[in-house]
């Protein structure tokens, strides 16, 4: 009796150990980044894994999905590209109800496009910064507020298609369940993993002056390193469909990367590992911060000089 005793004592011990590892963004990054996945391009093997890895991260975490299945279908065209057959894939979707009664029918969106370039000849993309970074940073959100939810409720988004020209997020939009003004504001990170070439760009701010004033408590609170990004970028990621809908919206950015941008070099051993710790603290500060907040949303048209 007392060898089973200590048996099941060691077992939840290890147990217990193991469920409450944080979660890993390198590790979330390594695999997505991976040969095995070849550069995640829509409508391919490696865009199937991903799904998998990515439902299977948000099962774990026992975070509800928020369609009545965590992966979203859709098919689309590109327009963006000038590709003119139907492409589908999915997008997969969980959120944390918010614990305020009436604040908790209200939503921010927290996303980022999983999507990358594929295969090209013998060579892939790893796209380790450009989304692979971005993608882990919502996992690890999601992970923190599905322990530590606010008064709104948090969806937690990671988009496909993104690279083809916002199919994903465009297809997230037409069947979204309810009005879409009850989403208070969109929070994309996209391409994150650079910290260490300058700071983080944060693009959005002047689309509310909540965002705004939000941004700023928090980046002086932490000593954020922030640096001006290209206003082009603000037509380049999923918070764009969001903004032509008066979301207002907030996009984390370490900068273009230029040199490894769209190329086979964006591996893992281009990210800044410590760096995005740092804007993933940021990023859930402003999240509590929003997520807790009564006030209801703002929309300001986006100012091009900011």
């Amino acid at each position: 009796m007392k060898k089973f005793i200590f048996v099941l004592a060691l077992w939840l011990s290890v147990f217990c150990t193991f469920s409450q590892q944080p979660f890993s963004m390198e590790k979330a990054v390594r695999y997505l980044a991976s040969p095995e996945l070849e550069g995640r391009f829509i409508q391919t093997k490696g865009d199937s894994l991903a799904i998998e890895y990515l439902v299977s991260q948000f099962e774990m975490m026992e975070i509800q999905p928020f369609f009545n299945q965590y992966a979203q279908p859709f098919c689309g065209r590109s327009f963006f590209t000038g590709r003119k057959d139907t492409i589908c894939s999915r997008n997969v979707v969980a959120f944390v109800e918010g614990t305020d009664k009436k604040l908790k029918e209200q939503y921010i969106l927290v996303c980022a496009h999983f999507d990358h370039l594929g295969k090209k000849e013998n060579e892939y993309f790893p796209g380790a910064n450009d989304n692979a970074s971005g993608t882990a940073m919502v996992l690890y959100l999601a992970n923190y507020f599905a322990k530590n939810p606010t008064k709104r409720s948090i969806i937690f988004a990671c988009f496909a298609g993104e690279e083809l020209g916002f199919l994903g997020s465009s297809s997230f939009i037409k069947v979204f369940p309810e009005p879409l003004d009850q989403i208070q504001y969109v929070i994309n990170f996209d391409m994150v993993g650079r910290y260490d070439e300058g700071g983080l760009c944060v693009i959005g701010e002047s689309t509310s002056k909540i965002l705004k004033e939000t941004v700023q408590k928090i980046s002086e609170k932490e000593q954020i390193r922030t640096k001006k990004s290209s206003f082009i970028f603000f037509f380049g990621s999923d918070h764009f469909v969001f903004y032509q809908q008066k979301i207002p919206f907030l996009c984390f950015n370490t900068g273009g990367d230029k040199k490894n941008y769209h190329t086979p070099k964006d591996d893992v051993d281009s990210i800044d590992f410590e760096g995005m710790k740092i804007v993933a603290t940021f990023g859930k500060q402003v999240i509590e911060e929003l997520g807790n907040s009564s006030k209801k949303s703002d929309f300001k048209k986006m100012d091009s000089k900011k």
